[in-house]
């Protein structure tokens, strides 16, 4: 996949999970119901309609597309963060049915968004705080997200660039990826990569080597 800008194995001992399409093994087109974390750590399962594998997209790597109209979703449990974490992702939106495509299990009441919302991209939301949705319209281009939770207050990036700093509310108890479904449809055509959780507030060095 694509390596984020530090020394990605020097800090494997901190991930909770690393679940990187490249480690997926299939054809292109194949349908995908898991997700297993590249170090010890939660499987990313299959939720609702199957994304599906690709090489097409990223100079060859691996990608997983998720689907508006199927309503394609993955979900990782036990994340359980509180404060103290860093989320990294490489995504990119397909199209124009463009809502959420990183964001928590809203089904445990948690309405929190991490890169796109409604046709937004750089959205941050966590349960109100931070609550950044419609900075900017949304392209279909990648971006690296980096989420950092030092002792609640937050720093967010956007391939390497800070846009965003202050207090933060508790983090998720699951992830989702794809959208999902918050009284209407919320979810994305889109591709992820990469995607990374700490168990620790990464220093700015360890972010921006």
């Amino acid at each position: 996949g694509v390596i984020p800008p530090f020394d990605i194995n020097s800090l494997s001992t901190s991930m909770l999970f690393w679940h990187d399409a490249d480690s997926i093994v299939g054809s292109n087109g194949a349908y995908i119901s898991t997700v297993q974390s590249k170090v010890p750590g939660p499987t990313a399962v299959q939720r609702n309609g199957a994304p599906t594998l690709s090489n097409a997209y990223l100079n060859g790597h691996n990608a997983i597309v998720f689907s508006y109209s199927n309503a394609t979703e993955l979900i990782t449990s036990n994340v359980n963060a509180t404060s103290n974490y860093s989320f990294f992702s490489v995504s990119r939106l397909l199209g124009t049915q463009n809502h959420r495509l990183l964001t928590a299990d809203y089904t445990l009441g948690q309405n929190q968004i991490w890169g796109y919302f409604d046709g937004y991209q750089n959205s941050i939301y966590i349960d109100g705080t931070p609550s950044i949705l419609t900075p900017q319209p949304a392209n279909n281009k990648w971006h690296i997200y980096s989420y950092v939770d030092c002792n609640a207050n937050f720093t967010w990036n956007n391939n390497g660039t800070t846009l965003a700093t202050g207090s933060a509310n508790p983090g998720p108890s699951n992830m989702n990826y794809g959208g999902l479904i918050v009284g209407s449809d919320e979810h994305s055509d889109g591709l992820i990569t990469e995607s990374i959780w700490f168990n620790r507030a990464l220093t700015l060095d360890e972010t921006a080597n």
